[in-house]
Protein backbone atom coordinates (compact mmCIF):
# COMPACT_ATOMS: atom_id res chain seq x y z
CA UNK A 1 0.00 0.00 0.00
CA UNK A 2 2.89 2.21 1.00
CA UNK A 3 4.45 1.71 -2.57
CA UNK A 4 1.56 2.92 -4.48
CA UNK A 5 1.29 5.62 -2.60
CA UNK A 6 4.95 6.47 -3.37
CA UNK A 7 4.17 5.38 -7.19
CA UNK A 8 1.11 7.51 -7.12
CA UNK A 9 3.05 10.73 -5.38
CA UNK A 10 5.81 10.50 -8.14
CA UNK A 11 4.04 10.35 -11.13
CA UNK A 12 2.00 13.57 -9.42
CA UNK A 13 5.32 14.80 -9.25
CA UNK A 14 6.07 14.26 -13.51
CA UNK A 15 2.46 15.79 -13.91
CA UNK A 16 3.00 18.58 -11.97
CA UNK A 17 6.19 19.01 -14.03
CA UNK A 18 5.03 18.57 -17.31
CA UNK A 19 2.35 21.51 -16.49
CA UNK A 20 5.10 24.10 -15.41
CA UNK A 21 7.30 22.41 -18.29
CA UNK A 22 4.78 22.47 -21.37
CA UNK A 23 1.78 23.21 -19.75
CA UNK A 24 1.57 27.06 -21.47
CA UNK A 25 1.69 25.70 -24.69
CA UNK A 26 -1.53 22.95 -24.11
CA UNK A 27 -3.99 25.24 -25.65
CA UNK A 28 -1.86 25.54 -28.75
CA UNK A 29 -0.98 22.05 -29.11
CA UNK A 30 -4.34 21.13 -28.81
CA UNK A 31 -5.76 22.02 -32.30
CA UNK A 32 -9.39 21.08 -32.46
CA UNK A 33 -10.24 22.89 -28.78
CA UNK A 34 -12.92 24.96 -29.06
CA UNK A 35 -14.56 26.81 -26.47
CA UNK A 36 -17.39 24.30 -25.40
CA UNK A 37 -14.12 21.46 -25.48
CA UNK A 38 -12.06 23.76 -22.76
CA UNK A 39 -15.46 24.49 -21.01
CA UNK A 40 -15.75 20.80 -20.35
CA UNK A 41 -12.58 20.54 -19.32
CA UNK A 42 -12.84 23.06 -16.45
CA UNK A 43 -13.29 20.07 -13.91
CA UNK A 44 -9.32 19.90 -12.68
CA UNK A 45 -8.85 20.26 -8.87
CA UNK A 46 -5.72 20.69 -6.62
CA UNK A 47 -4.19 23.51 -9.20
CA UNK A 48 -0.59 23.53 -10.00
CA UNK A 49 1.32 26.60 -9.16
CA UNK A 50 3.07 28.40 -12.37
CA UNK A 51 5.44 31.17 -13.23
CA UNK A 52 3.10 34.51 -13.88
CA UNK A 53 4.38 34.03 -17.93
CA UNK A 54 3.22 30.68 -17.94
CA UNK A 55 0.13 31.61 -16.85
CA UNK A 56 -0.53 34.44 -18.59
CA UNK A 57 0.58 32.46 -22.24
CA UNK A 58 -1.96 30.18 -21.30
CA UNK A 59 -4.41 32.90 -20.67
CA UNK A 60 -3.93 34.38 -23.96
CA UNK A 61 -3.81 31.24 -25.85
CA UNK A 62 -7.39 31.00 -24.78
CA UNK A 63 -8.48 34.25 -24.94
CA UNK A 64 -7.54 34.28 -28.66
CA UNK A 65 -9.06 31.22 -29.25
CA UNK A 66 -12.69 32.59 -27.46
CA UNK A 67 -12.03 35.59 -30.23
CA UNK A 68 -11.81 33.25 -33.42
CA UNK A 69 -15.12 31.63 -32.10
CA UNK A 70 -17.14 34.60 -31.37
CA UNK A 71 -16.38 35.80 -35.12
CA UNK A 72 -17.66 32.58 -36.09
CA UNK A 73 -20.32 33.11 -34.50
CA UNK A 74 -20.92 36.74 -35.60
CA UNK A 75 -20.73 35.16 -39.10
CA UNK A 76 -23.01 32.48 -38.32
CA UNK A 77 -25.74 35.16 -36.76
CA UNK A 78 -25.33 37.15 -39.82
CA UNK A 79 -26.09 34.41 -42.08
CA UNK A 80 -29.49 33.43 -40.05
CA UNK A 81 -30.57 36.99 -40.47
CA UNK A 82 -33.12 36.64 -37.59
CA UNK A 83 -35.64 39.65 -36.82
CA UNK A 84 -37.40 40.88 -34.46
CA UNK A 85 -41.38 41.52 -35.27
CA UNK A 86 -42.85 43.96 -33.89
CA UNK A 87 -46.44 44.62 -33.30
CA UNK A 88 -47.69 47.98 -35.14
CA UNK A 89 -50.73 49.71 -36.42
CA UNK A 90 -51.20 50.25 -39.77
CA UNK A 91 -53.74 52.38 -41.72
CA UNK A 92 -55.26 51.74 -45.44
CA UNK A 93 -58.40 51.90 -47.41
CA UNK A 94 -58.38 47.76 -46.95
CA UNK A 95 -57.97 45.76 -43.50
CA UNK A 96 -55.14 43.28 -43.40
CA UNK A 97 -55.06 42.61 -40.11
CA UNK A 98 -56.66 42.66 -36.81
CA UNK A 99 -58.93 45.83 -36.43
CA UNK A 100 -58.39 48.40 -34.16
CA UNK A 101 -61.45 50.27 -33.31
CA UNK A 102 -60.30 52.63 -31.68
CA UNK A 103 -57.71 54.19 -34.37
CA UNK A 104 -60.17 53.49 -36.87
CA UNK A 105 -62.52 56.15 -35.46
CA UNK A 106 -60.49 58.98 -36.01
CA UNK A 107 -59.51 57.72 -39.51
CA UNK A 108 -62.28 56.30 -40.73
CA UNK A 109 -63.11 60.06 -41.90
CA UNK A 110 -60.25 59.81 -44.11
CA UNK A 111 -61.78 56.68 -45.36
CA UNK A 112 -58.91 54.77 -43.73
CA UNK A 113 -58.98 51.55 -41.71
CA UNK A 114 -56.45 50.77 -38.97
CA UNK A 115 -55.52 47.67 -38.23
CA UNK A 116 -52.52 45.44 -36.44
CA UNK A 117 -49.95 43.83 -38.36
CA UNK A 118 -46.53 42.71 -37.69
CA UNK A 119 -43.61 43.91 -38.84
CA UNK A 120 -40.56 43.04 -39.33
CA UNK A 121 -37.60 45.39 -37.37
CA UNK A 122 -34.07 45.17 -38.18
CA UNK A 123 -32.77 45.59 -34.62
CA UNK A 124 -33.37 42.10 -33.26
CA UNK A 125 -32.77 42.32 -29.94
CA UNK A 126 -30.24 39.28 -30.42
CA UNK A 127 -27.92 40.88 -32.43
CA UNK A 128 -28.39 44.10 -30.02
CA UNK A 129 -27.23 41.39 -27.15
CA UNK A 130 -24.49 39.87 -29.36
CA UNK A 131 -22.87 43.03 -30.47
CA UNK A 132 -22.92 44.33 -26.59
CA UNK A 133 -20.82 40.60 -26.12
CA UNK A 134 -18.57 41.23 -28.93
CA UNK A 135 -17.40 44.79 -28.13
CA UNK A 136 -16.71 43.63 -24.23
CA UNK A 137 -15.08 40.50 -25.33
CA UNK A 138 -12.30 42.28 -27.78
CA UNK A 139 -11.89 44.75 -25.14
CA UNK A 140 -10.84 41.78 -22.61
CA UNK A 141 -8.97 40.25 -25.10
CA UNK A 142 -6.86 43.30 -26.01
CA UNK A 143 -5.82 43.57 -22.41
CA UNK A 144 -4.49 40.09 -23.16
CA UNK A 145 -2.74 41.34 -26.31
CA UNK A 146 -0.91 44.57 -24.97
CA UNK A 147 0.21 42.10 -21.78
CA UNK A 148 1.59 39.35 -24.14
CA UNK A 149 3.44 41.45 -26.57
CA UNK A 150 4.79 43.83 -23.86
CA UNK A 151 6.86 40.93 -22.49
CA UNK A 152 10.90 41.32 -24.22
CA UNK A 153 12.21 38.73 -22.09
CA UNK A 154 15.58 37.41 -24.18
CA UNK A 155 15.68 34.48 -21.94
CA UNK A 156 12.50 33.65 -23.20
CA UNK A 157 13.06 31.22 -26.38
CA UNK A 158 9.67 29.82 -28.02
CA UNK A 159 8.71 28.00 -30.26
CA UNK A 160 7.87 28.65 -33.63
CA UNK A 161 5.18 26.14 -33.93
CA UNK A 162 3.10 27.49 -30.97
CA UNK A 163 3.55 31.64 -31.65
CA UNK A 164 -0.03 32.56 -31.64
CA UNK A 165 0.66 36.54 -31.36
CA UNK A 166 0.27 37.45 -35.14
CA UNK A 167 -2.88 35.32 -35.27
CA UNK A 168 -4.06 36.61 -31.59
CA UNK A 169 -3.46 40.58 -33.53
CA UNK A 170 -5.19 39.41 -36.93
CA UNK A 171 -8.54 38.12 -34.85
CA UNK A 172 -9.05 40.94 -32.70
CA UNK A 173 -8.61 43.17 -35.74
CA UNK A 174 -11.43 40.86 -37.45
CA UNK A 175 -13.38 40.83 -34.61
CA UNK A 176 -13.72 44.85 -34.84
CA UNK A 177 -15.02 45.34 -38.20
CA UNK A 178 -17.32 42.25 -37.84
CA UNK A 179 -18.47 44.31 -34.75
CA UNK A 180 -19.59 46.89 -36.62
CA UNK A 181 -22.33 44.64 -38.46
CA UNK A 182 -24.15 44.81 -34.89
CA UNK A 183 -25.99 47.58 -32.65
CA UNK A 184 -23.68 48.61 -29.59
CA UNK A 185 -26.68 47.24 -27.45
CA UNK A 186 -26.73 45.93 -24.04
CA UNK A 187 -26.44 43.03 -21.83
CA UNK A 188 -29.23 40.49 -20.34
CA UNK A 189 -29.04 37.16 -18.90
CA UNK A 190 -28.55 34.16 -21.30
CA UNK A 191 -32.67 33.06 -21.42
CA UNK A 192 -33.40 29.22 -23.01
CA UNK A 193 -35.20 30.33 -26.05
CA UNK A 194 -31.73 32.24 -26.94
CA UNK A 195 -30.63 30.92 -30.32
CA UNK A 196 -27.40 28.39 -30.22
CA UNK A 197 -25.39 30.51 -31.36
CA UNK A 198 -26.29 33.36 -28.71
CA UNK A 199 -25.80 30.97 -26.25
CA UNK A 200 -22.60 29.67 -27.64
CA UNK A 201 -21.39 33.76 -27.13
CA UNK A 202 -22.64 33.73 -23.69
CA UNK A 203 -20.68 31.55 -23.12
CA UNK A 204 -17.06 32.59 -24.74
CA UNK A 205 -18.12 36.06 -22.68
CA UNK A 206 -18.21 33.64 -19.40
CA UNK A 207 -15.31 32.14 -20.01
CA UNK A 208 -12.99 35.32 -21.10
CA UNK A 209 -14.51 37.07 -17.97
CA UNK A 210 -13.00 34.18 -15.87
CA UNK A 211 -9.63 34.12 -16.99
CA UNK A 212 -8.03 35.89 -14.52
CA UNK A 213 -8.93 33.46 -11.82
CA UNK A 214 -8.54 30.25 -13.78
CA UNK A 215 -5.75 27.69 -12.39
CA UNK A 216 -4.81 24.31 -13.89
CA UNK A 217 -4.32 20.96 -12.42
CA UNK A 218 -3.73 17.27 -14.24
CA UNK A 219 -6.05 16.01 -11.57
CA UNK A 220 -9.77 15.53 -12.24
CA UNK A 221 -12.21 16.79 -10.06
CA UNK A 222 -13.55 14.03 -7.94
CA UNK A 223 -16.40 15.70 -5.67
CA UNK A 224 -18.88 16.53 -8.63
CA UNK A 225 -21.08 18.79 -6.57
CA UNK A 226 -17.96 21.12 -6.56
CA UNK A 227 -18.27 21.68 -10.82
CA UNK A 228 -19.85 24.51 -10.73
CA UNK A 229 -17.25 26.47 -9.54
CA UNK A 230 -14.86 25.51 -13.04
CA UNK A 231 -12.01 27.22 -12.26
CA UNK A 232 -9.17 24.67 -12.70
CA UNK A 233 -8.69 23.82 -16.27
CA UNK A 234 -7.95 19.91 -16.56
CA UNK A 235 -5.17 19.11 -18.68
CA UNK A 236 -4.93 15.08 -19.41
CA UNK A 237 -1.62 13.74 -18.20
CA UNK A 238 -1.27 12.08 -21.65
CA UNK A 239 -1.63 14.14 -24.21
CA UNK A 240 0.95 16.77 -21.45
CA UNK A 241 3.39 14.12 -21.76
CA UNK A 242 3.03 13.80 -26.09
CA UNK A 243 3.33 17.47 -26.26
CA UNK A 244 6.48 17.09 -23.86
CA UNK A 245 8.12 14.94 -26.17
CA UNK A 246 7.45 17.17 -29.21
CA UNK A 247 8.86 20.24 -27.71
CA UNK A 248 11.87 17.80 -26.76
CA UNK A 249 12.55 16.56 -30.52
CA UNK A 250 12.25 20.17 -31.93
CA UNK A 251 14.54 21.71 -29.14
CA UNK A 252 16.69 18.48 -30.44
CA UNK A 253 16.06 19.14 -34.02
CA UNK A 254 17.00 22.94 -33.43
CA UNK A 255 20.42 21.55 -31.74
CA UNK A 256 21.27 20.09 -34.84
CA UNK A 257 21.06 23.41 -36.98
CA UNK A 258 16.68 22.65 -38.02
CA UNK A 259 14.89 25.88 -38.45
CA UNK A 260 10.86 25.63 -38.48
CA UNK A 261 10.34 27.49 -41.86
CA UNK A 262 6.33 27.23 -41.56
CA UNK A 263 3.57 25.79 -39.69
CA UNK A 264 1.01 24.91 -42.70
CA UNK A 265 -3.19 25.03 -42.11
CA UNK A 266 -2.77 21.15 -40.54
CA UNK A 267 -0.69 21.83 -38.05
CA UNK A 268 2.00 20.30 -39.85
CA UNK A 269 5.98 21.46 -38.66
CA UNK A 270 7.98 22.61 -41.66
CA UNK A 271 11.68 22.13 -41.05
CA UNK A 272 14.05 22.23 -43.82
CA UNK A 273 14.08 19.48 -45.25
CA UNK A 274 11.84 17.80 -42.94
CA UNK A 275 8.09 17.69 -41.62
CA UNK A 276 6.78 16.79 -38.29
CA UNK A 277 2.78 15.37 -38.09
CA UNK A 278 1.26 13.95 -35.23
CA UNK A 279 -1.22 11.78 -34.48
CA UNK A 280 -1.94 11.27 -38.05
CA UNK A 281 -1.39 7.96 -40.51
CA UNK A 282 1.01 8.51 -43.45
CA UNK A 283 0.44 7.65 -47.18
CA UNK A 284 3.09 4.81 -46.48
CA UNK A 285 0.31 2.18 -44.60
CA UNK A 286 0.29 -0.58 -45.69
CA UNK A 287 -3.32 -1.46 -44.69
CA UNK A 288 -4.48 -1.98 -48.23
CA UNK A 289 -7.79 -3.69 -47.10
CA UNK A 290 -9.86 -4.57 -44.31
CA UNK A 291 -12.67 -7.04 -45.01
CA UNK A 292 -15.49 -5.52 -47.29
CA UNK A 293 -14.99 -2.19 -45.72
CA UNK A 294 -14.82 0.53 -48.76
CA UNK A 295 -11.39 2.18 -49.64
CA UNK A 296 -12.34 5.35 -48.38
CA UNK A 297 -13.07 3.89 -44.92
CA UNK A 298 -10.12 2.18 -44.67
CA UNK A 299 -8.50 5.38 -43.26
CA UNK A 300 -9.92 4.98 -39.70
CA UNK A 301 -8.31 1.80 -39.23
CA UNK A 302 -4.84 3.05 -39.95
CA UNK A 303 -2.25 3.73 -37.21
CA UNK A 304 -1.87 6.91 -36.07
CA UNK A 305 1.45 7.64 -34.38
CA UNK A 306 2.20 10.16 -31.85
CA UNK A 307 4.85 11.76 -33.37
CA UNK A 308 6.53 10.90 -36.95
CA UNK A 309 9.32 12.80 -39.00
CA UNK A 310 9.36 12.69 -42.11
CA UNK A 311 12.21 13.55 -43.95
CA UNK A 312 12.47 13.96 -48.36
CA UNK A 313 14.96 12.16 -49.83
CA UNK A 314 13.80 13.32 -53.73
CA UNK A 315 10.24 14.84 -54.96
CA UNK A 316 9.01 11.22 -54.89
CA UNK A 317 10.48 9.22 -51.75
CA UNK A 318 10.63 9.96 -48.08
CA UNK A 319 11.83 8.31 -45.29
CA UNK A 320 10.73 8.60 -41.67
CA UNK A 321 10.77 8.18 -37.84
CA UNK A 322 8.01 7.17 -35.30
CA UNK A 323 7.80 7.80 -32.06
CA UNK A 324 5.21 6.76 -29.77
CA UNK A 325 4.73 7.98 -26.27
CA UNK A 326 3.44 5.90 -23.26
CA UNK A 327 3.22 8.02 -20.30
CA UNK A 328 2.81 5.03 -17.59
CA UNK A 329 5.19 3.20 -15.10
CA UNK A 330 3.12 0.19 -15.88
CA UNK A 331 5.46 -3.24 -16.83
CA UNK A 332 1.91 -4.33 -19.01
CA UNK A 333 1.33 -0.81 -20.43
CA UNK A 334 4.92 -0.29 -21.65
CA UNK A 335 4.78 -3.94 -23.23
CA UNK A 336 1.82 -3.31 -25.29
CA UNK A 337 3.80 0.05 -26.36
CA UNK A 338 6.56 -1.94 -27.35
CA UNK A 339 4.70 -4.19 -29.69
CA UNK A 340 2.22 -1.15 -30.95
CA UNK A 341 6.22 0.18 -31.98
CA UNK A 342 6.84 -3.10 -33.98
CA UNK A 343 3.19 -3.16 -35.78
CA UNK A 344 3.60 0.31 -36.94
CA UNK A 345 7.12 -0.62 -38.53
CA UNK A 346 5.67 -3.73 -40.53
CA UNK A 347 2.86 -1.12 -41.48
CA UNK A 348 4.54 2.15 -42.32
CA UNK A 349 8.69 0.53 -43.06
CA UNK A 350 9.77 3.92 -40.60
CA UNK A 351 13.70 4.34 -40.54
CA UNK A 352 12.78 3.05 -37.19
CA UNK A 353 10.35 3.47 -34.29
CA UNK A 354 10.75 4.90 -30.93
CA UNK A 355 8.71 4.24 -27.72
CA UNK A 356 9.26 6.92 -24.86
CA UNK A 357 8.44 6.71 -21.62
CA UNK A 358 9.36 8.48 -18.45
CA UNK A 359 10.06 5.20 -16.21
CA UNK A 360 9.01 1.71 -15.19
CA UNK A 361 7.67 0.09 -12.13
CA UNK A 362 9.09 -3.50 -10.99
CA UNK A 363 5.98 -4.18 -9.36
CA UNK A 364 2.94 -6.27 -11.33
CA UNK A 365 5.10 -7.93 -13.53
CA UNK A 366 2.55 -10.45 -15.10
CA UNK A 367 4.29 -12.41 -17.71
CA UNK A 368 7.30 -13.31 -19.72
CA UNK A 369 6.91 -10.68 -21.77
CA UNK A 370 6.62 -7.97 -19.23
CA UNK A 371 10.01 -8.99 -17.51
CA UNK A 372 11.48 -8.60 -21.22
CA UNK A 373 10.30 -5.21 -20.65
CA UNK A 374 11.70 -4.50 -17.49
CA UNK A 375 14.92 -6.20 -18.50
CA UNK A 376 15.29 -3.78 -21.52
CA UNK A 377 14.46 -0.79 -19.68
CA UNK A 378 17.43 -1.80 -17.11
CA UNK A 379 19.39 -1.40 -19.85
CA UNK A 380 17.94 1.63 -21.34
CA UNK A 381 19.00 3.43 -17.79
CA UNK A 382 22.39 2.94 -19.06
CA UNK A 383 23.02 4.94 -21.52
CA UNK A 384 19.10 6.48 -21.54
CA UNK A 385 18.09 4.19 -24.32
CA UNK A 386 18.10 0.68 -25.56
CA UNK A 387 18.53 -0.30 -29.59
CA UNK A 388 16.19 -3.79 -30.56
CA UNK A 389 16.25 -5.66 -34.13
CA UNK A 390 13.74 -7.62 -35.43
CA UNK A 391 13.71 -8.64 -38.88
CA UNK A 392 15.07 -5.39 -41.30
CA UNK A 393 13.35 -3.05 -38.56
CA UNK A 394 15.18 -1.43 -36.03
CA UNK A 395 13.79 0.01 -32.74
CA UNK A 396 14.07 1.78 -29.68
CA UNK A 397 13.12 2.68 -26.51
CA UNK A 398 13.87 6.00 -24.45
CA UNK A 399 13.95 7.26 -20.98
CA UNK A 400 12.08 10.74 -21.27
CA UNK A 401 11.69 11.53 -17.68
CA UNK A 402 10.25 15.09 -17.23
CA UNK A 403 11.42 15.12 -13.44
CA UNK A 404 14.87 15.33 -15.48
CA UNK A 405 16.49 18.48 -16.68
CA UNK A 406 15.39 19.04 -20.37
CA UNK A 407 18.99 19.29 -21.51
CA UNK A 408 19.46 15.70 -20.61
CA UNK A 409 16.32 14.47 -22.35
CA UNK A 410 17.50 16.55 -25.60
CA UNK A 411 21.10 15.29 -25.40
CA UNK A 412 19.19 11.39 -25.38
CA UNK A 413 17.28 11.63 -28.64
CA UNK A 414 20.74 12.06 -30.34
CA UNK A 415 20.75 8.44 -31.13
CA UNK A 416 18.55 9.76 -33.58
CA UNK A 417 21.35 11.37 -35.37
CA UNK A 418 22.21 8.38 -37.47
CA UNK A 419 18.84 8.77 -38.95
CA UNK A 420 18.68 12.35 -39.69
Amino acid sequence: MIINKQRSNYKKRMSKELIRKVGKYYIRYQKKLNIVKIYEKLIGENPVNIDKYSLLYLQSSIANLIIRDLISIAEKARKEKITYRELKVEYDKDIFGEISIDHTMNSLPQGLFAYYTYREGLNAPEYSILGYIIRKSRKIASYYYEQMRSIQDPSIQEIKYFDFINEFKDNLSKIKRVSKYFPKGYYRDEIYTDPEWLKRAFMSYRLLKSLNVIKVSAEMLKDSSKENLRKVLYMTESKLYELYLLYIVIKYLESKGKIIKRVNDDGIIELDDLKIYFNKSLQSSNLKMVDNFSESKIEKFKGRPDISLLQSISSLNEKHIIIECKYSMSPSYITAGRFKIMAYSYEYNPLTAVLAIPGLSKKNIYDEEDRGTLEMYEKAKEEGYVEFSYGNYNSFIVIINPLHDDRKNIKRMHFLDNYI
